[in-house]
């Protein structure tokens, strides 16, 4: 396995989708709009189709590039 110390900036910009993505839908589960049984799904939706993401490609990356995107997602919000 090949350890990537750059990201492209469709890539970059995928992962901190991903992250925000996580983020959102525990703010949602964290609020009154929702049922309990939206809210399970929504925190399976994270746990099916974001997780597996970002474990996937995360551990492809050396610390520099994670650094870097870690800075981008700061300028982002």
């Amino acid at each position: 396995m090949v350890m990537k110390d750059y990201l492209s900036t469709t890539e970059r910009l995928n992962i901190i989708a991903a992250l925000k993505v996580a983020e959102m839908t525990e703010q949602f589960v964290q609020g009154d709009l929702f049922t309990a049984k939206e809210k399970g799904d929504l925190k399976r939706s994270v746990t099916y189709l974001v997780k597996p993401i970002l474990n996937g490609v995360l551990p492809r990356l050396n610390k520099t590039c994670l650094l870097y995107t870690s800075d981008a997602a700061d300028d982002l919000i």
